[in-house]
């Protein structure tokens, strides 16, 4: 994997390998795009022609966690939002699709499978109100087939910042992802992040927590 970053340092992974592990700065992202598309850029390698599932699309590009990786990289993907206007609005200015469907109760496996996405999937964004239920983010990730499919990438809200009752939601949600084999690399007052590679691995994710808390 190559990186697009100016400083960079060299380890051993737990099994002994040689890697390369970039050092990443805040001159690495650009301030003036969003940059939870830059982290899944980045974090995949600089990855051209990705994939992703978006949960909770909202503005088209506005505030948008894949505007970017299809406008600028290629990705293609699927976004849900139960907001119709929003939904027709995402449709009439992108090429990849946004469905009106309900994310609890959407039939992920079927749609992944007619739509051939492959088994690992490079992206995936949870960020939906917490209208129908106090653990929506959480019961949107559990209606997706979690082991049939994996993701390089997930970045899930869990809003703790908001309410002490939240914080019930965030543990339960690092339980879960930690035993699918998730590692936690940026823990959000708001969201988390996370990887199935872990900190020290390839990817390298030093210093991301200060970075992530500057840009947001």
């Amino acid at each position: 994997m190559k990186f697009n970053t100016k400083q960079k340092f060299s380890l051993y992974n737990y099994e002994n390998e040689y890697v390369e592990h970039p050092f990443w700065t805040l001159e690495d992202f650009d301030s003036g795009k969003d940059f939870i598309s830059q982290m899944a850029y980045r974090f995949n390698g600089d990855l051209k022609n990705g994939y992703y599932i978006e949960i909770g699309a909202g503005n088209y590009k506005d505030q948008n966690n894949t505007y970017a990786l299809e406008k600028d990289h290629g990705w293609k993907g699927v976004s849900l939002d139960i907001g119709l206007e929003l939904v027709e609005e995402f449709n009439n200015n992108r090429s990849n699709i946004c469905l009106n469907e309900n994310a609890l109760e959407f039939n992920w496996a079927k749609y992944l499978e007619e739509n051939n996405f492959p088994k690992i999937i490079d992206f995936l964004s949870i960020d939906i109100d917490a209208v129908t239920h106090d653990y929506a983010n959480l019961l949107a990730f559990l209606n997706l087939p979690v082991i049939e499919y994996k993701f390089q990438i997930i970045l899930i809200e869990h809003n703790a910042d908001k309410h002490h009752k939240f914080e019930k939601l965030k543990n339960l949600q690092r339980d879960i992802l930690t035993a699918l084999g998730y590692n936690l690399i940026i823990r959000g007052t708001c969201d988390d992040l996370w990887s199935l590679q872990d900190s020290s691995s390839v990817n390298g994710f030093d210093k991301l927590n200060s970075i992530f808390s500057k840009l947001l």
